[in-house]
């Protein structure tokens, strides 16, 4: 009976596993060196708004390194998107959940809520709808808001990414919870930006970001099993049906 449960839970697993494999969906990523890989279905990317691609050399290796994309468009009112970056997909396929990853780097001289001038925020939305809203503390001010992110590197980092002021922290976004959502429509765009009444922009301050990617996944319990995954549950009843005929055999010999 052990072996027979074995078979079974073996079985159950495999064809979970294949389910899970199969619902997941790299709609579009890139490093911002290479050309941006596009995932099947995914019929159209457009990328608007201020900032360009530029260079930073080895930078802090694995999160934010070689070329980039950096913003430093500046002249906000209080309150408004001061340099609004988007990227806009289109055509995704069934799905219920999205996820968004990306390393923000913080440039420059920002300043907190309570630092002067003050303040410097960079927001994050999702179609439209503003979901975080962080700061940091580098120049001045002593509240930073990560929005779940994790620092991965602070300090002088990158003067050659243009500042007299080179306070940059660097932060890791794929740890933020808020940007693993529910979504099932067939477009989807996100929107960077900075604003607050102490952004400056320019050569004094500047927000990036590096290893861009965003994954479609359908977590209902609709999933058809992969091919791989019925054969191993075939194999799996097949196998437990070998069990009970042999169990069956030896009780009629016994008898």
């Amino acid at each position: 009976m052990r072996k027979l449960t074995g078979m079974l839970v073996a079985a159950a697993l495999a064809l979970g596993a294949g389910v899970a494999s199969a619902s997941a969906q790299t709609l579009y990523s890139t490093d911002f060196t290479n050309p941006a890989t596009l995932g099947a279905g995914v019929a159209e990317v457009t990328t608007t708004g201020g900032g360009l691609i530029e260079n930073v050399g080895g930078g802090i290796a694995g999160f934010y390194t070689g070329d980039v994309f950096r913003n430093a468009t500046g002249g906000a009112p209080v309150g408004a998107p001061g340099n609004l970056s988007t990227w806009a997909l289109s055509g995704l396929g069934v799905h219920d959940h999205l996820s968004v990853s990306f390393t923000a780097a913080f440039l420059d001289s920002w300043d907190s809520t309570d630092g002067a001038p003050t303040p410097d925020y960079l927001n994050i939305y999702l179609d439209g709808i503003q979901v975080l809203q962080l700061t940091s503390a580098a120049a001045s001010g002593s509240v930073t808001v990560l929005g779940g992110g994790t620092e991965v590197a602070f300090g002088d980092l990158f003067d050659s990414a243009g500042g007299y002021y080179s306070h940059d922290r660097i932060v890791d976004m794929s740890t933020a919870s808020s940007l693993t959502f529910a979504h099932t429509g067939s477009s989807f765009v996100l929107g960077i930006s900075a604003s607050g009444a102490g952004w400056q922009g320019g050569d004094d301050e500047s927000w990036g970001i590096d290893n861009l990617s965003i994954t479609a996944s359908q977590s209902g319990g609709g999933g058809v099993p992969e091919p791989a995954s019925w054969a191993l549950m075939i194999l799996g009843f097949g196998g437990a049906g070998a069990a009970l005929r042999h169990r069956r055999r030896a009780a009629i010999a016994a008898a």
